[in-house]
């Protein structure tokens, strides 16, 4: 049996040895594992690198790292021109990338643990849900 839930966004998980993007509304058998592994920034879709800067860190870290980079307009930039900046950078796999996934890791390290314990995809969406309901989305996310 699947549950589908509503008005969830799609999820980016490995399952068995290919990597597919399930979308909570599809029909995916409840045997499906992730894989252990978890994505970095620089392996997610560049789709997903504004809303993941957007929603999962805050604009005095992005300023934090920036300014770390010895990014000239890192000090006076507008909060949308660090966010551009960010979104830019988190795509390559580079010192700058490796700073944001730290930053990230760093913020939401208990999210990270929790949704690591997860061993199928019936736990991924139960923990989103969760997560839903209490309006925490950034860790979750």
């Amino acid at each position: 049996m699947t549950v589908k839930p509503t008005h969830l966004p799609m999820l980016p998980v490995k399952v068995g040895s290919a990597a597919r993007t399930i979308l909570f509304d599809g029909n995916i058998p409840a045997r499906a594992t992730p894989e252990p592994n978890r994505r970095r920034i620089w392996e997610i879709s560049g789709n997903f690198h504004c809303s993941i800067i957007g929603t999962c860190l805050t604009t005095a870290e992005l300023r934090h790292i920036l300014v770390k980079m010895q990014l000239a307009e890192a000090h006076k930039g507008s909060d949308h021109e660090l966010h551009g900046q960010a979104v830019l950078l988190d795509g390559r796999r580079d010192h700058a990338s490796k700073l944001l996934q730290k930053a990230l890791d760093r913020r939401h390290r208990s999210a990270i643990v929790q949704f690591g314990k997860a061993r199928n995809v019936e736990d991924l969406r139960n923990l989103w849900t969760s997560e839903v309901q209490r309006a925490d989305i950034p860790g979750a996310y």
